[in-house]
């Protein structure tokens, strides 16, 4: 079965919050885990952005369990709106944008963004000057 790599966002619980999840993670589903971003306050509330690396049904059997325990799974792209109709395409967030995940079409001259290539690394928000980018992490 092939390797696959998905992007995602935990969002624990204060009772979770020093939950050790992502440690079985890699040791019961066998998944090579990167921590891509996190924001944790202890007793408060955790917010882990993973990459997952590994065989497709062990990251489904995985974030199941990580479900099943009360911490929130979300997409990686649901935290991230680009205003496609307020965008003018100028390019500002391109050059800050080190895992391409935005680029420009060489035939509409738009820029296109690939939410699974995103890190949340937000340089592209501070960048814009219309502010058609936002993040909610």
């Amino acid at each position: 079965m092939n390797t696959v790599t998905r992007r995602v966002i935990l969002t624990f619980p204060p009772n979770l919050v020093e939950d050790t999840a992502i440690y079985h993670l890699i040791k019961d589903y066998d998944l090579i885990v990167n921590i891509l971003r996190a924001k944790i306050i202890p007793k408060e509330i955790g917010r882990i952005v993973l990459e997952l690396r590994g065989k497709l049904d062990n990251i489904k059997k995985g974030l199941s369990y990580v479900e099943s325990k009360g911490i929130e799974v979300k997409s990686l792209a649901q935290d991230i709106q680009l205003n496609e109709d307020k965008c003018v395409s100028c390019g500002m967030c391109l050059a800050v944008c080190h895992q391409k995940a935005l680029t420009l079409n060489a035939v509409t001259w738009k820029i296109e963004f690939n939410r699974d290539d995103c890190v949340l690394c937000e340089q592209c928000v501070s960048v814009c000057p219309l502010k058609v980018i936002q993040v909610s992490f």
